[in-house]
């Protein structure tokens, strides 16, 4: 899907964002199929095409079907085309839908903490370290964009990442450090978070990575059923297709269905990721079974993190925030509590 489409005449729309434009088209095809016509521009007015109040309430219906909010007829007033009431339409779903970022807890005076979420998208692993976790620290979980009724997935890390950093700016001043964490898939995002950030020219004073998805590298593998998986789950992964199903997004009522389409647009966006170097203290959390590929001697992170501090963690990665959850915790805590108190920035590797 392109950030820009075209009207009649050949002229281009430009929308801030790949997820705006599929909304912008979404909408207008509602138009189409209410005026059954073949297709209506952009910038198509409602009342032009010939809309009335019987119109108007089967529009409303359907913009509660396929975008999950609830609006009055009177709108088309002053937004009467797709363009201009697809703004209306985020500004309703913003003040229904849950926040991007939410408060694991609140109180702390040390360092915040960011959490980013895995490869379904939700943000409910930072709750299960608040209680335990022993950093002085506030800490925020991030979930991702399609969880909700009306969201459209983003696809690319470092978009992703963008859209993270402006949230965690408004929580922070300009020279305020922050821990950034990442599970599984969220992992490429923090570590691009932190590029971001100090491009900048903002502090950052540490990464969590809790073993990362795999990403462009998985070729390193040796292992036949992973490789196998891996190339069953590439298979899936089809942009254009994934495209299609983006925009059927409002759709979709059950959240299961929602965290699928966010953990193949998370898969998309990973193969894609190519990370660089990161001169940043990280504390690098891995399971066994991807040791082989994450910390591949040639091309994997350990050559990324020259500050890295590398533990692996006993168990499946299914596992780690039910049987290794304090364990997690425990490691989280030392490191960040080492680097608040200015030790423990070494690179080292062992075994929790």
């Amino acid at each position: 899907m392109l950030a820009n489409s075209y009207d009649e005449a050949g002229e281009a729309f430009s929308y801030s964002s790949v997820e705006e434009s599929m909304q912008v088209e979404m909408l207008a095809k509602i138009f189409a199929e209410l005026f059954e016509l073949d297709s209506v521009s952009p910038d198509d007015d409602y009342f032009e095409l010939g809309g009335d109040s019987i119109i108007a309430e089967t529009l409303m219906l359907e913009i509660e079907e396929k975008f999950g909010v609830t609006l009055s007829m009177s709108v088309l007033v002053e937004a009467s085309t797709p363009r201009t009431l697809i703004p209306v339409i985020d500004q309703a779903a913003a003040k229904r839908t849950t926040p991007l970022m939410n408060t694991a807890r609140a109180k702390g005076q040390g360092t915040p903490l960011f959490c980013i979420h895995g490869m379904l998208g939700h943000s409910i692993f930072p709750r299960q370290l608040a209680p335990i976790l022993k950093a002085d620290s506030p800490i925020y979980g991030i979930r991702a964009r399609g969880v909700e009724v009306g969201e459209i997935p983003l696809t690319s890390v470092e978009e992703m990442a963008a859209t993270y950093v402006g949230l965690i700016k408004e929580k922070l001043g300009p020279n305020d450090p922050c821990f950034l964490l990442g599970h599984c898939g969220g992992s490429s995002i923090a570590y691009e978070m932190a590029h971001q950030l100090k491009a900048e020219g903002r502090p950052v004073a540490g990464v969590i990575m809790i073993d990362p998805e795999f990403d462009y590298r998985a070729h390193l593998l040796t292992d036949s059923s992973i490789v196998s998986s891996l190339k069953r789950i590439k298979s899936s992964v089809n942009a254009a297709k994934l495209n299609q199903e983006m925009e059927k997004m409002g759709e979709l009522g059950g959240k299961e269905d929602r965290h699928e389409i966010v953990n193949r647009a998370m898969s998309l966006a990973i193969s894609r990721y190519k990370p660089k170097t990161l001169d940043c203290p990280t504390l690098f959390l891995y399971c066994p079974e991807r040791k082989e590929v994450l910390l591949n001697p040639k091309r994997g992170y350990q050559t990324l993190l020259p500050k890295g501090t590398f533990i692996e963690v006993g168990c499946p990665h299914e596992q780690l925030f039910t049987e290794k959850v304090d364990d997690l915790a425990q490691s989280i805590g030392d490191f960040m509590t080492g680097l608040e108190s200015g030790e423990g920035t070494e690179r080292k590797s062992r075994s929790a």
